[in-house]
């Protein structure tokens, strides 16, 4: 995968909150380490016909987290089949992404980040370059090691290799975290969807991008 270049500022920003004052940041923050296993799949819309592809991915992710500030970075990558013998093409795939989190209230955060997608088969190398700005709202569920959480985002200016800029991009995540009281393990359970229309020449295009993801994660720090 290529260079993510959308990354260089959130990578700046974890630069800066960790050359600061690193005492004062070491004492307020929690660091995460989870791996990660995926299954995403990809439907493809084009004219009357559909092409859908799926696999299973694995990676890992680092999260830094204080009261007010989350920075998260993920790295994920596999093999992707066609589903239901559709004529889609085997193909390697995979993500890097990241994003920073303001939280102002304990149940609510806004979200910025950026994320690099890109698949390789026989008929060539695609790659998707997809900021995201959004919003997730939060709840324990009757007790404070379950919590919910429930994304909205808005992609602007995908860039996506040998198309054009699609007309919209909207992305809607559910996630479900356990933690255990005084342990630094947690698991966390998510679902993620992603639809991206094209301009209309002269057949319509529409993508859909949907992904369920399991990590397990080792906590260090409190916050």
């Amino acid at each position: 995968m290529r260079r993510p270049e959308g990354l260089v500022p959130l990578l700046t920003c974890l630069s800066f909150v960790l050359t600061v004052h690193p005492q004062r940041v070491a004492a307020q923050v929690a660091v995460s380490f989870s791996g990660i296993a995926a299954q995403p799949r990809l439907t493809v819309e084009l004219g009357g016909t559909r092409e859908r592809i799926g696999g299973i991915w694995a990676g890992g992710a680092v999260v830094i987290a204080s009261r007010v500030v989350t920075l998260s970075f993920r790295a994920l990558s596999g093999r992707m089949e066609p589903i239901d013998n559709t004529t889609a093409l085997n193909r390697d795939g995979g993500e890097m992404g990241g994003s920073l989190r303001l939280s102002p209230l304990t149940w609510i955060g806004i979200d910025a980040g950026y994320t690099v997608r890109a698949f390789n088969s026989s008929a060539g190398y695609q790659e998707w370059r997809i900021p995201h700005v959004g919003a997730t709202i939060s709840g324990t569920l009757g007790h404070r090691a379950l919590r919910a959480y429930l994304s909205g985002a808005y992609l602007p200016s995908v860039k996506v290799s040998g198309l054009d800029t699609p007309d919209l991009g909207i992305a809607a995540e559910a996630a479900l975290t356990a933690e255990p009281h005084g342990a630094p393990l947690y698991f966390k359970i998510s679902y993620r969807l992603e639809r991206y229309d094209f301009p209309t020449r002269t057949i319509s295009r529409l993508e859909q991008y949907d992904q369920v993801t399991v990590s397990l994660g080792l906590r260090l720090g409190t916050r």
